[in-house]
């Protein structure tokens, strides 16, 4: 999907979006526990949306914490949301930043960009040499639920999301040390890829 297209229908959703979204994107508070913040971290969310995110990296004691994201509805919710926090209007896969970060975040973003690989590419190029990149995002359903994966690919594609990203691997070519888990019957992955050993 076009980043101009996902700008437009999140700004569409901005409204109730924590509402409807809290029920089926498993995974994110994992995800900000595994970026194992510190107190004098920069992090930056590519993809912050309304900013619950962010309100867990700013309570998790992070001295910087820049959220991205292309639609400026969902950037008032998180203004309001998290006023501690810097918010940037932009492309993920394309902004400048203009410094790098300790951490960066990506939580159910690049499975709606058609440019997913350049988005983890520009994270990268804002990460630290010791950084620490968390994806969170869909894959294909796994063991006794994977019979339900037709059903799954048609529902998500009214939102514009792909559940076929193959992250672990692109997470690997990027970083040195790769983790991942799976939450809720592999509805869900997450990876952590650290650029240090």
């Amino acid at each position: 999907m076009g980043s101009e297209r996902v700008g437009r229908f999140y700004d569409r959703h901005a409204p109730i979006y924590d509402l409807t979204r809290r029920f089926f994107l498993p995974g994110r508070r994992r995800a900000v526990d595994l970026l194992e913040i510190r107190p004098w971290h920069r992090v930056i969310e590519f993809g912050c949306g309304t900013g619950t995110n962010l309100a867990r990296i700013v309570a998790a004691g992070a001295a910087d914490v820049v959220g991205v994201d292309l639609a400026p509805a969902m950037l008032r919710e998180a203004a309001r949301k998290v006023p501690a926090a810097r918010l940037v209007e932009a492309d993920m896969a394309r902004v400048e930043l203009g410094h790098v970060a300790d951490r960066v975040l990506f939580s159910y973003t690049l499975s709606l960009l058609d440019d997913w690989e350049a988005a983890l590419d520009n994270a990268r190029r804002h990460l630290a040499p010791d950084g620490v990149c968390v994806v969170v995002d869909f894959q294909p359903l796994r063991g006794s639920a994977r019979a339900a994966n037709r059903l799954a690919r048609a529902w998500f594609r009214r939102f514009h999301v792909r559940t076929d990203l193959p992250l672990a691997d692109a997470i690997a070519a990027r970083f040195a040390r790769v983790h991942v888990e799976s939450p809720r019957w592999g509805y869900a992955t997450i990876v952590r890829g650290a650029a240090r050993l």
